[in-house]
């Protein structure tokens, strides 16, 4: 679920299907012009597939280690997605050309290998073969993750207008968080 940044507005900007994710890697530095930030912030990308095209959407954390906790945590999620690519542009597509490769073809694949994703998905997999011959377990199927709120999330396009309804407010943290109600 992706927001304004205005804390009173809260405005939805957008969701990504976590099923349809499949490149979560760490990406270069981007100049301060880029990104209109002010000091040192870590970029990731976060690859997406919706509506037969290819997304990328550029993250950035304010120091390594929350950058490397979030891409572990999106992978985790992630890891029984069925596209994962194992080649990704660390770089934005200019209009013209890729900034990393300068590849003027807007869906050539990745010039950096994402050997990091390829081994997580390798221990995922051994260790739920592992739980499911100890487990005996009669379910073939892995449940598909789903968001901290309930349900599968959809994008603003594809959504309906939704009746207004009363929804407890859910708040995700990825570090040691103490809620405060005013």
């Amino acid at each position: 679920l992706l927001l304004d940044m205005c804390i009173q507005k809260r405005k939805e900007r957008g969701r990504v299907d976590l099923e349809t994710v499949h490149t979560v890697e760490p990406i270069e530095h981007f100049g301060r012009d880029e990104i209109s930030s002010q000091g040192n912030l870590w970029p990731f990308l976060v690859g997406y597939h919706q509506s037969n095209n290819d997304y990328s959407l550029f993250l950035l954390a304010f120091t390594d280690s929350d950058r490397i906790d979030w891409i572990l945590d999106i992978r985790k999620v992630c890891a029984c997605n069925r596209n994962v690519k194992f080649y990704f542009h660390p770089s934005p597509w200019s209009g013209k050309e890729w900034s990393c490769c300068k590849n003027n073809v807007r869906l050539s694949e990745g010039c950096r290998a994402s050997g990091y994703w390829a081994q997580i998905l390798v221990n995922n997999y051994q260790s739920s073969e592992t739980n499911s011959n100890k487990e005996n377990s009669f379910n073939s199927t892995q449940p598909s993750p789903t968001m901290p709120g309930g349900g599968t999330p959809g994008t603003p396009s594809s959504k309906q207008k939704e009746k207004a309804v009363m929804r407890p407010k859910v708040v995700v943290a990825l570090y040691k968080y103490e809620a405060t109600e005013s």
